[in-house]
């Protein structure tokens, strides 16, 4: 990985804690925020590895500089990992509508609705009942906003810098 490589990675990171800690609504077991954005543009850039060990990265770096009240729980991390990497399959060949709507299915569905519904139920040792059915209102709106956001600012914005060779 050459030097400009790890930059942009320690930038995406630093996107990913700010949007995360700083810029996102926080409940009781839910947090609405923008950090898909990091997640995306490092997928875009790096592929399905760099783009998960991007997100593994930024979860705990966050949680050890700003934990907000919480512990640290390996399967948010293992959760981050499984959302950047993705985000990395934007790049294959094929509609790539298609593609970000699967992904989203996935990341909605089996990491956000599944794995952190069950990260909730483990840690509060609660009724996942208690924990799905916000998540679902929750998720069925931001599934939406996460398409058009990367749809209309995140994939303009990857075909720009590629144009202006920022990352060649």
């Amino acid at each position: 990985m050459r030097t400009k490589d790890l930059v942009f990675m320690a930038l995406f990171i630093v996107l990913e804690v700010i949007s995360t800690r700083f810029l996102s609504l926080e409940f009781a077991t839910l947090r609405i925020g923008f950090t898909f954005i990091a997640y995306a543009l490092a997928g875009l850039f790096y592929g399905p590895l760099r783009g998960g060990l991007m997100a593994a990265a930024a979860d705990i770096i966050g949680i050890v500089l700003w934990p907000k009240g919480g512990v640290y729980f390996v399967g948010f991390t293992i959760s981050a990992f499984l959302q950047g990497a993705s985000f990395g399959f934007l790049k294959s060949d094929g509609s790539i509508d298609k593609r970000l709507i699967a992904i989203l299915l996935f990341e909605t569905i089996g990491v956000s609705l599944i794995l952190n519904t069950y990260w909730l139920h483990i840690m509060y040792d609660k009724a996942w009942i208690l924990f799905i059915g916000p998540r679902i209102v929750k998720e069925a709106v931001l599934i939406v906003i996460r398409f058009t956001v990367i749809r209309s600012v995140v994939i303009p914005l990857y075909n720009r810098i590629k144009e202006e060779r920022l990352l060649v």
